[in-house]
């Protein structure tokens, strides 16, 4: 019997291939592959090129585009400015991680002046821009100028440096306070003349100027400047620090960065106060104060609430000293307390009299003050303020009420003063006032001169207002006369001329709008009464009087004859060269009395 077969399925070789066939497939998958991966690192390296060159770009910014930042910070700065002044930078070396220098600085006036010329270093931008902590510092040097203060005080730097708003270009070290890392703000003057007007005050030699703040430690500030006479402005290759004579200023201070505490110390040497000539009346404090002097002074206060300055200013002839408190009322006002001794001749330059007050209150007054400064397109003054002069010396004292540009009298107060007939103030108030008046002498024992102000309002210098006045003078006992320039003009020869003495009225004058108006004077002459009502110009001396007196007593022929009659005559003109005049009514009279005259002589005449 045969065997049965297998049934298991028999495997198949497989499909042959031919030769060149598998080669080709094998060499296409290879170029697949390598497409691929060239697209990829293509790309990495694309990208890695495009980010280099940006990068590069970004590092070599600064050094390729310092020329276009330059113009554009000049532009931007000066755009800011209200057009009094510009700033001219002639290259800022910007970087990105080293200081950048700025090689030359200049402020220029309205018509293109030099004002300062400096050059500075600032921080990296990078640094400028917040990154990092490391410590900031900007320097800057000026390395000459001519800073020309005008009659007022303000200066051709303050009006270059004028913004768009009206207020003017500075640095606010309150905002350098809140910088998180340490830094250091530092300003070198050298060759900067100070002039008024044209005229030369004096040099800043050298001087600097040093902020450091450190967030961890109270801020620090200090300046020193030297200041020589015109003629000492030194050149750009001397050594400054040689050269301190003949004044020397010194400031140094601490500002706590948590509540802003206040700390200075000022003091001078032998500084020159011609610079005081830059502000308004300071002449006026060198006369009082001398040529050069020390100051010692300190700061105590915040930045933005109380300020106490204390301390003093020592001059040559004389000195001040006592102390300032500040008090911030409002973003524009402050309240200011002040109890300060100085020479007399410092209050005569704030308030416009015709004579000075160191007659009435002598050489040095104590004054007393509690007022408001206020600040107004960006000047400060003081606005409104009770006052207080008081004489330590004579025992005087004075109050007045400052308001706006005038100083007035308190309401309800009327200040008296004692004069003797060969005090100072007595003699201008005498020969202002009553000028075609003459007092000889005062009777032994008899009481002193009486002067009693009321109400007035007296302009602050430099204002435009008039000055009023009510006041009262009592001669008393006294022995007087009529000026001679004035008798003569008046009074026939032999009549009226001689001295008397009396006991006189008080004399009730009002002072207004440059006129002293008389209301009624009555003076005794050759036993007679002479009466003066009327006023007078007080810038011309121009008298309008009408005087009443014995017609006997008038330059007129024949008048001795008349008798007693009582006559008024018209004074006008100058009071030293008077022209007399008379009604029509006094013609009348006279013309009557004329005729009683012709019969008189007829009647002397006649056999």
């Amino acid at each position: 019997m045969d065997s049965p077969q297998s049934t298991q399925p028999v495997s198949q070789p497989p499909p042959s291939t031919p030769e060149g066939v598998e080669a080709e497939v094998s060499v296409k998958e290879a170029e697949s592959r390598s497409c691929v991966g060239c697209l990829f690192t293509g790309g990495l390296g694309c990208l890695g090129f495009g980010f280099g060159a940006v990068l590069g770009a970004i590092i070599l910014a600064p050094a390729l585009l310092s020329g276009l930042g330059t113009r554009m910070a000049e532009g931007f700065a000066n755009a800011a400015l209200s057009g009094s002044g510009s700033f001219d930078f002639e290259e800022i070396g910007l970087a990105w991680t080293r200081p950048q220098d700025v090689s030359q600085i200049r402020i220029l006036d309205a018509e293109g002046n030099e004002v300062l010329v400096g050059e500075g270093t600032m921080p990296s931008l990078l640094t400028m821009l917040g990154f990092g902590d490391e410590e900031w510092r900007y320097e800057f040097r000026v390395t000459s100028g001519s800073i020309d203060f005008d009659l007022e005080g303000v200066s051709n730097l303050t009006k270059a440096l004028e913004l768009q708003n009206g207020e003017h270009l500075g640095l606010d070290f309150s905002i350098l306070a809140q910088v998180p890392s340490a830094g250091v703000l530092s300003l070198r003057v050298e060759n900067v003349t100070l002039t008024r007007e044209g005229e030369k005050l004096g040099a800043v030699q050298s001087a600097e100027f040093r902020y450091v703040h450190d967030p961890d430690e109270t801020d620090q500030y200090f300046a020193r400047f030297a200041f020589g006479s015109p003629e000492a402005v030194l050149g750009p290759d001397q050594d400054v620090s040689v050269h301190l004579a003949p004044g020397v200023f010194v400031a140094q201070g601490t500002c706590a960065q948590d509540d802003q505490d206040l700390h200075f110390h000022f003091l001078a040497q032998e500084v020159p106060f011609t610079l005081l000539d830059a502000f308004p009346g300071g002449a006026g404090l060198r006369g009082a104060l001398g040529e050069r002097g020390d100051v010692d002074v300190t700061l105590d206060g915040k930045w933005k609430g109380s300020r106490i300055w204390q301390g003093g200013v020592e001059g040559e002839k004389g000195d001040l000293n006592g102390r300032v408190r500040l008090d911030a009322e409002g973003p524009d006002l402050q309240r200011v307390v002040a109890e300060v001794d100085l020479p007399t001749a410092i209050v005569d330059l704030l308030v416009a009299l015709p004579w000075s007050l160191e007659g009435a209150l002598g050489s040095r007054v104590s004054l007393r003050l509690l007022g408001d400064v206020v600040t107004s397109d960006q000047r400060r003054r003081l606005e409104r303020a009770h006052i207080s002069f008081l004489s330590p010396l004579q025992e005087r004292s004075v109050q007045v009420l400052w308001e706006g540009d005038a100083v007035r009298s308190v309401v309800g107060a009327t200040s008296h003063l004692e004069l003797g007939l060969d005090d100072p103030l007595c003699e201008d108030v005498l020969s202002f006032l009553l000028p075609w008046l003459e007092v000889v002498e005062k009777v032994e024992g008899s009481d002193p001169v009486r002067l009693a102000v009321g109400e007035f309002i007296l302009p602050v210098s430099g204002s435009e207002l008039p000055a009023s006045a009510e006041i009262t003078i009592d001669l008393g006992q006294v022995s007087y006369r009529l000026h001679p320039l004035l008798s003569e003009g008046i009074l026939r020869a032999g009549v009226g001329r001689g001295v008397y003495e009396d006991d006189l009225e008080p004399f009730k004058l009002s002072v207004h709008l440059g006129r002293v108006v008389y209301e009624e004077i009555l003076l005794l002459l050759d036993e007679e009464e002479c009466v003066l009502r009327g006023a007078m110009d007080l810038d011309t001396q121009e008298l309008s009087l009408d005087v009443e007196l014995p017609a006997s007593f008038l330059p007129l022929e024949g008048s001795e004859a008349v008798g007693e009659m009582a006559m008024t005559a018209v004074v006008r003109g100058r009071w030293s060269k008077p022209q007399l005049s008379y009604t029509s009514e006094v013609f009348e009279v006279w013309r009557a009395q004329l005729d009683l005259l012709r019969g008189v002589f007829d009647e002397d005449r006649a056999p």
